[in-house]
């Protein structure tokens, strides 16, 4: 288990919901895009198109104790850099991010 991993497994403990609402769609985001290599712009770019599907449950997020959207957007990171090392490849990080 990498870090990624266990860091997943620990807001799966704490925020259940959020993580059986979010794993869905980081998987068929993932598939929309049909490659697993993807540079961390691309990673941004899926957290935002996955936050902009989720936006309607946002509000609802917010009453169950999330403390705002940057908490919500950094636990989807999380669970997407999970998801991409399960499927045995590694984002991008050699290409320079600024």
């Amino acid at each position: 288990m990498n870090y990624y991993d266990w860091l997943a497994s620990q807001y799966a403990y704490m925020y259940p919901d959020l993580y059986n609402t979010m794993l869905p769609l980081i998987e068929e985001e993932l598939d929309k895009w049909g490659r697993d290599d993807l540079s961390p712009y691309q990673m941004d770019e899926l957290v935002d198109s996955i936050m902009r599907r989720y936006n309607g449950l946002y509000p609802q997020a917010l009453q169950r104790g999330y403390r705002d959207q940057n908490t919500v957007r950094n636990i989807i990171l999380v669970l997407l850099l999970s998801r991409l090392f399960r499927r045995g490849s590694y984002p991008g990080y050699s290409r320079p991010f600024y």
